[in-house]
């Protein structure tokens, strides 16, 4: 079978202004928490604009289609397709 990772999509806050070498060092930080905290580390931490993450109904985030995303980006080459930075632009070099 395929091995498990630890994938953390984290919202920035809507009011949020970041380039993109603060998106990385935001993403850097949380990974080292986590793993400081957990002694797990993250094999990505992706900073995605407020709102981004698909929802249910509910309002719970859908996971597995976040998950089937994240997937499909990675086997098609894309590197941070998913990512949004809060200023709009691309992040070059992430992922």
């Amino acid at each position: 079978g395929g091995t498990e990772e630890l994938v953390l999509f984290v919202e920035v806050e809507r009011k949020a202004q970041l380039t993109g070498a603060q998106v990385r060092q935001f993403e850097d930080a949380i990974r080292e928490k986590v793993a400081l905290a957990t002694g797990i580390t993250p094999s990505e931490v992706i900073a995605l604009r407020y709102g981004s993450l698909p929802r249910t109904s509910s309002g719970k985030v859908r996971r597995g289609h976040v998950a089937e995303a994240h997937r499909a980006d990675r086997s098609a080459g894309v590197a941070g397709r998913l990512r949004q930075v809060v200023a709009g632009e691309a992040v070059d070099g992430v992922g």
